[in-house]
């Protein structure tokens, strides 16, 4: 044995049982283990022995890339930042300027019909070897393949040194506009002619996106994101090889979007699974030579905020890192601001420095696969692939994507997990820093949402629009923007009584009326409870917070009321359950506490208030 050995020997799953029986002197370790929404059961702890029952690591063909990144020496990813198209001179400066700033993979966003793209002037003076090129066009993508083809030939340049994608996915168009770009039958068959066109033109250039993010930014799990996205793949090389593609060429022309969500050890996994999960996919369609599939990980809008934005950028970093770790092929890292508005100079660079230093100061790029080995994230791959499977399976079993989708189920599965997701947010399982907690409370509304022109949507305007309201803080935002347009609206937190309790309930009220949007005065500090009578009177709020314990409420509270008398709406901090009838009976209605679903509590007190609500 070695001398580390001697002194650090491994403990098996029987010893760290031991210890943990020691450490919760006596009580179930069930209480460790928890469920996630996906309804992976996750273990406290995890030792080489769980490695041993994991499909992905004892039964597979080591040769397939099931889990790794398509390098073999390093983790190298490419940096991304898309660039709308409406001026053709100007896009081609910025992706020049862009790309000496450590982007090597440009998205371009067109927008109007196919007859107004000028390739040659887009691609001027850009190094086709060092950049890959991503082109978002929509229904017009076929016309805009032909022009790039037809471009490159006229311009005697080597089709094999233009490299990226096309990103056509009349499917994502499906579930995000409920309609087609103008038919199934169209659409599929302008499938099939990208598909047909790229390998004979344009070998590296994928031509089919499979839009697997849209599920997440609806709100939907790791789980359904990764079986709807192999579902819709099956759905196209089913369709389109029987119009007389072969399997494996329609899968090589795909690339795959992911989301990244806040779930950091899960996102990591979930990348690590589509991998493993599409080399099964495509073997199944006899297609092993298409068994690499190309990730483009971009962050999800599901938990973006309009307020308090530079807690954007927090949630942009981790999820970059679980993309980075994870092994994506692309990133790409919104501008924190860019939910309400366009992105301008700082936040763009902001964006692009995350993954810089993510390569250049954290080294994530220089080992292929960090995850592996992992006793967690190898449980968690294993775990998320199996009900990914499952899913995937089971919308098969109805006769695969479309038919689903036409039967309602992935509608009625997307707007079900939208619902519990919503849930957990008004009730505060979900924490959203700056929204539903935490809240900034000297940051106001800047007005109705803006759905800027310039911002990022495909394809179009209105389905990014959906995305922005389909966000778990939408309906918080639209409450604060209400209370800042109905004028300057005033909550007075009114501590008295037992020290300890008061304080306590005096920082809970903060943070939790906070979140409203109203001006909040703290009368912490005042020297008795006459005084904050005075100074209620004086300021002449709409609400009042009385922060106090449950046993002094039915004491004191009806002399505030009596003295501070008619006006404000008050409200009790805390739960007194034994005095609630005679609270109620001074017209109190709202109690807030832990308990409290925040967002239904806030909306009831602030229409109480007088605010007018949308909707």
């Amino acid at each position: 044995m070695k001398e580390y050995e001697k002194k650090f020997p491994p403990g098996s799953p029987e010893a760290w049982m031991d210890q943990l029986s020691i450490d919760l002197k006596g009580k179930s370790i069930s209480r460790l283990q928890w469920n996630s929404p996906e309804g992976i059961e996750v273990a406290p702890f995890y030792t080489r022995e769980d490695l041993n029952k994991l499909p992905h690591l004892t039964q597979l063909d080591k040769n397939l890339p099931f889990l790794k990144g398509n390098g073999t020496l390093s983790n190298d990813w490419n940096i991304r930042q898309d660039i709308s198209v409406y001026d053709i001179a100007k896009s081609n400066q910025k992706a020049i300027s862009l790309s000496k700033l450590g982007v090597n993979e440009l998205g371009f966003i067109f927008h109007g019909k196919s007859h107004g793209f000028k390739i040659a002037g887009l691609f001027e003076d850009l190094d086709f070897s060092a950049l890959r090129f991503n082109l978002s066009a929509g229904a017009s993508s076929f016309d805009l393949l032909t022009m790039l083809v037809e471009w490159l030939q006229a311009s005697n340049i080597n089709h094999d040194s233009f490299s990226g994608g096309i990103e056509y996915d009349p499917l994502g168009s499906l579930v995000l506009s409920e309609k087609f770009y103008a038919s199934e039958a169209d659409d599929m068959k302008q499938a099939y002619k990208l598909i047909k066109l790229g390998l004979e033109n344009t070998p590296n250039i994928k031509v089919l996106s499979l839009s697997g993010n849209l599920f997440s930014n609806l709100g939907c799990t790791l789980v359904e994101e990764l079986g709807f996205s192999l579902a819709m793949a099956s759905e196209y090389i089913s369709q389109i090889s029987e119009m007389g593609i072969n399997p494996s060429d329609i899968a090589g022309k795909m690339q795959l979007n992911l989301s990244i969500g806040p779930n950091y050890f899960f996102e990591i996994a979930k990348i690590r699974s589509a991998r493993w999960l599409w080399s099964i996919l495509t073997n199944a369609y006899m297609a092993k030579e298409a068994d690499k599939i190309y990730i483009q990980s971009v962050p999800t809008s599901f938990n973006k905020t309009r307020f308090d934005p530079y807690v954007n950028m927090l949630r942009y970093t981790t999820e970059a890192l679980s993309a980075a770790i994870g092994g994506a092929n692309s990133i790409n890292i919104f501008p924190f601001n860019s939910i309400e508005k366009q992105a301008g100079d700082f936040s763009e660079r902001i964006a692009r420095n995350t993954q810089i230093i993510l390569k250049e100061e954290s080294y994530i790029n220089k080992i292929n696969d960090p995850a592996a080995g992992s006793y967690y994230i190898e449980n968690l791959t294993s775990s998320i692939a199996e009900r990914s499977w499952e899913l995937f399976q089971n919308i098969e079993s109805h006769g695969g994507f479309l038919k689903a989708y036409k039967k309602g189920i992935i509608q009625e599965q997307i707007e079900k997990s939208r619902k519990i997701r919503q849930g957990n947010i008004s009730g505060r399982k979900e924490i959203l820093v700056g929204t539903n907690h935490y809240p900034n409370l000297i940051e106001t509304s800047s007005g109705p949402e803006k759905h800027d022109r310039t911002k990022k949507g495909k394809p179009g305007t209105e389905n990014n629009k959906k995305f922005m309201e389909k966000r778990g803080a939408y309906e918080f935002e639209k409450l604060r923007e209400a209370a800042d347009l109905s004028g300057n609206k005033l909550a007075i937190l009114f501590p008295f009584g037992n020290p300890a309790i008061r304080s306590a309930r005096t920082t809970f009220a903060s943070g939790f009326i906070g979140c409203s949007g109203f001006e909040i005065k703290d009368l912490t500090g005042i020297k008795n409870i006459e005084e904050g009578i005075k100074m209620c009177r004086k300021l002449k709020p709409d609400l009042i917070v009385l922060c106090s314990s449950d046993e002094e409420y039915p004491l004191i509270v009806p002399q505030i009321i009596e003295k501070v008398q008619s006006g404000p709406v008050f409200i009790i901090a805390g739960n007194p359950t034994d005095s609630k009838d005679k609270l109620n009976s001074l017209g109190i209605r709202n109690f807030i506490h832990t308990k409290s679903n925040i967002f239904e509590t806030l909306s009831q007190i602030l229409m109480d208030a007088g605010v007018h609500l949308p909707g």
